[in-house]
């Protein structure tokens, strides 16, 4: 029986504008699948105050850039933010 990874936390950073600060974020293997769920919180009026409107770079643990795009309004007390996926539609 083999052991899988569903879901890890990691500490990284959150680029906004080339403004960065430290985030937590979770990743978690979507069920059936090949693709992983990249969630991370930042504040909202950290990310208003750096010019943040839909995009931005995660900076995992390993020091990988990763795009993230937020699904949620930035009105709301915090953005979700996610990695784009190639199924995306603008």
């Amino acid at each position: 029986m083999e052991n899988h990874i569903v879901k890890a936390d990691g500490n990284g950073a959150i680029d906004v504008n080339g403004q960065v600060s430290p985030v937590t974020y979770t990743v978690s293997l979507k069920e059936h699948s090949y693709e992983v769920d990249i969630r991370l919180m930042a504040p909202r009026d950290w990310l208003l105050q750096r010019g943040f409107e839909r995009d931005a770079v995660l900076v995992s643990q390993s020091g990988a850039r990763i795009p993230v795009y937020t699904m949620v309004p930035t009105i709301t007390t915090a953005a979700a933010l996610i990695p784009p996926t190639r199924s995306r539609s603008n």
